[in-house]
């Protein structure tokens, strides 16, 4: 009896000491693992470190990521493991780049402000700022200004061109100088980090209105000329003459041969009907070009061609 009840003792301890370490070393545990905020669970049957039981669950870690526990520490009961990734983030903004190490879920904008980088509102961000960063993400802030700026701006006089048919071909002369006028403008202009990206103007006020220039050119041709002597008659007040054969209508330019005087007459009328003139200049045209008291000039008679 005595050998018996000592056997089923010594059963009772072997028995005791093997659910002990069978307890101690093949207990399902939980471990709650948070992956950048997503949250997981993985079951665990025999010890090791965090990095041991994250290895064992295809839970990859990289050599930056931030682990809490320690991934050298002991996991033998249930804990909670929480993995901040690591992610590079580069800023450009003004033409300089900063790159930030970021761990963890973050959105664009908190990472942002927690690298106190400030931007404006009116700021072009390449990305949006609710969106959340990856490794590698490049972002890209312009920095958007906009001025109002006035500038006085010149206004081209216009040259203006008249025809003078009494002026011979080749004449040229400016008998109204133009002046340039002035106009204020106003601007809107945008600037992308302080270079002019667009300009729109926004109002206008002329402050001097521009005088035109006018030049006077000659559109007459000569043509055959005629010399002899020219007398004058009583006629109507009017730059005209009389002549033998040319076209009424038609005009001459007639030159007093002693002083070099000029005046162009129209033919409206026949004669003279003596044999030693050419021409019958009416009183006002010969006026121009000789004294009235002197009767009868030598003259040449050049033809217009119009």
């Amino acid at each position: 009896m005595k050998k018996m009840f000592f056997f089923f003792i010594f059963l009772f301890i072997i028995s005791a000491w093997i659910f002990f370490w069978w307890n101690k070393i093949y207990t399902i545990a939980r471990v709650q693992v948070t992956d950048d905020g997503v949250n997981k669970v993985i079951l665990h049957t025999r010890p090791g470190t965090v990095c041991e039981i994250l290895d064992r669950a295809k839970i990859k870690i990289n050599e930056k990521d931030k682990i809490s526990p320690n991934c050298s520490q002991d996991v033998k009961d249930e804990v909670k493991i929480t993995i901040k990734r690591y992610k590079k983030l580069t800023v450009l903004k003004n033409g300089k780049e900063t790159k930030i190490d970021i761990f963890g879920r973050k959105t664009l904008k908190e990472a942002l402000v927690e690298n106190n980088i400030v931007y404006d509102e009116n700021d072009i961000i390449s990305k949006n700022l609710d969106s959340l960063i990856k490794n590698d993400t490049k972002i890209e802030i312009i920095n958007v200004t906009h001025k109002t700026e006035v500038e006085n701006e010149i206004i081209e006089f216009k040259k203006i061109t008249k025809k003078d048919k009494n002026r011979q071909l080749g004449y040229k002369r400016i008998i109204k100088e133009g002046e340039l006028g002035k106009e204020k403008i106003t601007y809107n202009v945008v600037y992308h980090n302080g270079t002019e990206f667009e300009k729109k103007i926004i109002a206008k006020e002329i402050i001097k209105e521009p005088i035109n220039q006018i030049t006077l050119i000659g559109t007459y041709k000569l043509g055959k000329l005629h010399e002899g002597n020219a007398s004058w008659y009583s006629y109507k007040d009017c730059n005209c003459a009389a002549h033998r054969y040319l076209p009424i209508g038609s005009r001459v330019k007639v030159t007093n041969k002693l002083n070099g005087k000029s005046v162009i007459v129209t033919i409206n009328d026949r004669g003279p009907f003596v044999d030693d003139r050419i021409i019958d200049l009416s009183k006002t045209s010969f006026k121009k070009i000789a004294s009235i008291g002197t009767g009868v000039i030598n003259v040449k008679v050049e033809e217009i061609i119009e």
